[in-house]
């Protein structure tokens, strides 16, 4: 049995971690910045609220969950984190600099504790059990990754980039992470493209669609489509719209509607479909495992799970350049 790990939730400007509760070893004892409407029924009332995160660190958590109010300072806000002598854990993107990306290494490095992204993607059904299966060399060496992430569109998605990080940062980086953590293969440069195009509300900023185009460090080649221009529950069968392709040497694998549909299709042995459902793990219940038994669990170093965040900011900058 793991000890009991405290968390302190800083915002709500993210997908907070509001549920965490019912992972065993958890328990959630601090809010800041976070209406108490906003919080399950059964911890509301015992949890302590904070006005800013500065109060929070002066409390008794542990770990703090970062969906901070402007993404634009959670970088530094992690930095605060680690330096008050607690764990971090933050919304995407981590950071909208490689400088500030390279802070939080060297802020964790020095302080010996652990910052983890967000980055369920890595251990959630299906996509573990392709990462699985592409290490295994079921369709040989990644020669082309294909990829879409699609959210739906509201109008009141932020006008700023500065709030949320923007199209690019806060979906695009999904394909990023399809490249590198489910294909396998590292990304070795980089362009974009984006679009205003179909944004209904006056003066804003807000990107409605975005492409990318990727070369990889061994040879091949990788594409991905971000946008807000994904269906919407209930007329769809899941919250947006994404597919991931790997090809390689020996056939293929896609995952299609987030998982919907799985086939693997070998030019020695026809295509057959796959569930991979049963092959989930909750990213941050393997943050909290860490964090109680002082093991590594994640099977990513920090650098590596940082690094699509570094090449959607490369992909960012290829646009502003």
């Amino acid at each position: 049995m793991h000890r009991t790990v405290k968390v302190g939730l800083y915002g709500e400007n993210g997908h907070q971690i509001y549920q965490a509760e019912n992972l065993p070893g958890v328990r959630i004892v601090g809010a800041a910045k976070i209406a108490p409407e906003k919080l399950p029924e059964s911890i509301r009332d015992r949890v302590r609220y904070y006005d800013s995160l500065d109060e929070l660190l002066a409390g008794d958590c542990e770990v703090v969950s970062l969906c901070s109010p402007y993404r634009r300072d959670q970088a530094f806000d992690a930095v605060r984190c680690l330096e008050a002598g607690k764990h971090a854990y933050g919304e995407k993107p981590s950071a909208f600099t490689e400088s500030e990306l390279d802070l939080i290494l060297a802020t964790s490095a020095r302080t010996g504790k652990i910052y983890h992204e967000m980055a369920g993607t890595l251990l959630e059904a299906p996509y573990a059990g392709v990462r699985r299966l592409v290490q295994e060399g079921v369709i040989g060496k990644v020669i082309d990754v294909h990829s879409q992430k699609a959210y739906p569109w509201f109008d009141s998605r932020p006008a700023d980039e500065d709030i949320d990080g923007g199209l690019m940062r806060q979906v695009g980086i999904y394909n990023m992470r399809f490249t590198e953590f489910i294909a396998g293969v590292k990304i070795a440069s980089v362009t974009a493209r984006e679009t205003l195009l179909g944004n209904p509300v006056p003066g804003s900023r807000c990107r409605r669609a975005a492409v990318f185009a990727m070369t990889l460090e061994n040879g091949g080649v990788a594409s991905g489509n971000a946008s807000y221009l994904g269906p919407r529950q209930p007329e769809w069968t899941r919250w947006g719209y994404e597919y991931v392709r790997i090809f390689g040497e020996k056939g293929f694998i896609e995952c299609l509607n987030l998982g919907e549909t799985v086939r693997l299709f070998l030019h020695q042995g026809g295509v057959r479909e796959l569930d991979l459902s049963g092959e989930h793990t909750d990213y941050f219940g393997a943050f909290v495992e860490e964090i109680a038994t002082g093991r590594k669990v994640i099977p990513l170093e920090l650098a590596d799970e940082l690094s699509p965040t570094r090449w959607v900011i490369r992909a960012k900058r290829s646009v502003t350049a």
